[in-house]
Parts: C-alpha cells; structure tokens; sequence
C-alpha cells in the first residue's frame, strides 16, 4: 500500500493534463491525500488530535 501515499501527486498530474481548475485539483488532492493519512493511521491521527486538545 505504500503507492497509495502517492494517489495526490497522480490526482494533481492528471487534473493539470486535463487542463481542469488549478485550485481545484490541488484541493481535491489536498483532501484525498489527508484521507488516505487517517484511514491507514487512524489511531495515529487520533492521539494527535487527542493531545492538541489536552494541551489547550
């Protein structure tokens, strides 16, 4: 699964062939790539949102 961190760069190269809305495509490849982050580390992303809260 290690090729699945590279799916925004992909998104990114075919929005930009395609001629399609700049920041669109780094927006929707934004979103997709932090998704990714969160479904392969879900406890990972927890504990750091779980800390970020604690120290406020």
């Amino acid at each position: 699964m290690e090729y699945l961190k590279l799916i925004g760069i992909v998104i990114i190269v075919v929005g930009f062939a395609c001629k399609l809305d700049s920041i669109l495509v780094i927006m929707v490849a934004a979103i997709v790539t932090a998704l990714e982050a969160v479904v392969e580390h879900p406890r990972a992303t927890s504990l750091a949102w779980a800390e970020e809260a604690s120290t406020r």
